[in-house]
């Protein structure tokens, strides 16, 4: 669920996920 990843990066910044990607 890529979607809900970058969702919940977007809204929480302390995700290193969306920050690399």
């Amino acid at each position: 669920m890529p979607v809900e990843h970058e969702s919940a990066g977007l809204r929480e910044p302390r995700f290193p996920v969306c920050n690399a990607g």
